[in-house]
């Protein structure tokens, strides 16, 4: 839903299925397996990013989660993890398995790395809200390089040759402060 609403991918694993109480990211080794939220069990490359509890790989990082730490009818906490993955990493990891998702597909054209607290935060007010859940730990931030934002200029020519419309300035500002 939050990946729908605000254009980044994010997960949640069921938190007693960990090992430990925290996550990682590995390179997977070549010919190791692993079971996908779809019950599709994939032989794994080198360029295949994992999400790891530090022991067992939990899911296949910007593809899909893993089937050994699903939510299900019996989960009581979870790990939310909103991050940013290089869109040519997940590609070739998706290509590699001939797997597409929503969330490869989002990761690929390059999702936004600084949305990920604001779709951390979205999650955590929906469990709030809708199913009784309580924040009971703080977020943890882990941002070894801090992407810079893109600037791009806009011509308004050159929308307008594009479109073949004129579009008064005034309405393209307000198009774009709203979108943020």
């Amino acid at each position: 839903l939050v990946m729908l609403e605000m254009g980044h991918p994010s997960h949640i694993f069921d938190y007693e299925s960990l090992n430990i109480n925290e996550i990682h990211i590995r390179r997977s080794k070549n010919g190791e397996t692993f079971k996908t939220l779809d019950d599709n069990t994939h032989k794994l490359k080198i360029e295949n990013l994992l999400i790891t509890d530090g022991q067992k790989p939990i899911a296949l990082a910007g593809l899909m989660g893993g089937a050994n730490s699903s939510i299900n009818s019996k989960t009581k906490s979870v790990l939310v993890e909103c991050a940013y993955f290089n869109p040519i990493t997940i590609r070739k990891s998706s290509k590699v398995l001939g797997l597409s998702t929503d969330a490869s597909k989002r990761f690929e054209r390059g999702a936004d790395p600084n949305a990920c607290e604001y779709a951390f935060w979205r999650i955590v007010n929906l469990i709030e809200k809708y199913a009784n859940g309580t924040l009971v730990s703080e977020m943890i931030d882990k941002y070894p390089e801090i992407i810079d934002k893109v600037y791009i200029n806009l011509d308004t020519a050159e929308i307008e040759n594009v479109l073949g419309v004129k579009i008064p300035s005034s309405k393209i500002e307000s198009i774009l402060t709203r979108l943020e």
